[in-house]
């Protein structure tokens, strides 16, 4: 077999051990079982159980806290999206409800489900409030305030990327993100541009008509669903709205830093300093940009580990370390998902296979049509 057509075959391999739930997690569990044994290895477990028996709870209950507050400000940013519709204004429980659905959803789910579950929510949340948002306007919207948080991070890290002595993987990394965020954030942009000018009329034909097309010819996905996609672009369209939520998102990160740096010293290290949280910020965000285990579980404490070594920490302290500021983020994500869902009358099982349902119809070019419970009601 040459090496053009051995390429193939193992896509299609790795397609189908994929291919379904329990193979994801029998996927995922091998991958998590096999980076255990490497850390029980190397890592030193006496001295990474002193650790945790010293853990100072004091600090492991402010980092925890710290946590939520950047959760409440990632809502607050999603907020001042939907608000730029202008039609629409949304509560803060509302977005905080969807953002921390969708993180509970990342966190428990080995695959990335959250990505549609958590705009899914936010859809049906506001259709309780007698907002016909469309999904695929929410999912557009949801994915924007990925983007400007994924520039923000970014921006940030490059700023100070000679202060954290990166590795060159991570810078290269950092580059070709900032690429992708401006190219998305650029098409807002040109999108938000071209609704306003269809708005004044400059047009004389709509998004879906464009000429040379047959009538009976089927529209890509793009085409079906860009009015709704353009809508979701308001916010590219009012500066001073897209600075609160630069400043929003700026917030939140500053905050998950000070997190990582009390987490820090729960764990006795704070000789590694702002600097040390700064690396571990760092790397554990992109390393979790590609999901190859559930919950990014043993990614996530190779990419801490390494970024501790920088600063001079042992790898029992440091496995130990990361292992607890990992589970302080799941239990943020655990108990304000579970919140969620209990005080919005939802269920993860409905909305994931609801979420999955729109999905599956907005790649159809059907209208997704809500549940009679996910009408809108007066609250």
């Amino acid at each position: 077999m040459t090496a053009s057509r051995e390429v193939p075959s193992i896509i299609r391999t790795a397609g189908r051990l994929v291919s379904s739930t329990g193979r994801r997690w029998c996927v995922g569990g091998l991958a998590v079982a096999g980076l255990v044994v490497l850390f029980v290895a190397y890592a030193d477990p006496a001295r990474m159980g002193q650790s945790f028996m010293h853990t100072d709870w004091h600090w492991v209950g402010a980092a925890v806290g710290l946590m939520l507050v950047s959760l409440v400000l990632r809502s607050a940013a999603l907020k001042v999206i939907v608000n730029a519709l202008g039609s629409v204004q949304a509560r803060l429980s509302d977005t905080f409800s969807a953002t921390s659905i969708g993180l509970l959803a990342n966190s428990v789910i080995p695959i990335r489900v959250g990505t549609v579950l958590a705009p899914y929510a936010l859809y049906v949340l506001l259709r309780r409030r007698g907002a016909a948002v469309p999904f695929a306007t929410t999912l557009g919207m949801a994915l924007t305030e990925r983007l400007f948080a994924i520039a923000t991070f970014v921006a940030l890290s490059l700023l100070f990327v000679s202060a954290l002595s990166m590795p060159p993987w991570a810078v290269q990394v950092l580059i070709a993100s900032a690429v992708f965020a401006a190219t998305f954030l650029v098409g807002g942009i040109a999108l938000e541009r071209h609704r306003r000018r269809l708005a004044a009329g400059d047009c004389d034909r709509r998004i879906d008509e464009t000429p040379g097309v047959a009538a009976a010819a089927r529209p890509s996905v793009l085409r079906r669903h860009l009015p709704e996609l353009v809508d979701s672009q308001r916010i590219m369209g009012k500066p001073w709205s897209a600075l609160l939520l630069v400043a929003i998102q700026t917030a939140a990160w500053l905050i998950q830093l000070v997190a990582a740096w009390a987490a820090l010293q729960a764990f006795h290290l704070g000789g590694a300093g702002l600097r040390g949280a700064a690396l571990v910020l760092v790397l554990t965000n992109l390393i979790g940009l590609v999901p190859i285990t559930p919950g990014n579980v043993g990614t996530f404490q190779a990419a801490a580990v390494a970024a501790l070594a920088v600063s001079g920490v042992a790898a029992g302290p440091a496995v130990a370390y990361a292992l607890g500021l990992q589970g302080m983020q799941l239990v943020v994500a655990v108990v304000a998902g579970l919140a969620s869902l209990s005080l919005q009358d939802l269920t993860l099982a409905d909305l994931r296979g609801r979420s999955r349902q729109a999905a599956s119809l907005l790649y159809r070019g059907d209208q997704v049509a809500p549940n009679p419970a996910e009408g809108p009601v007066r609250l």
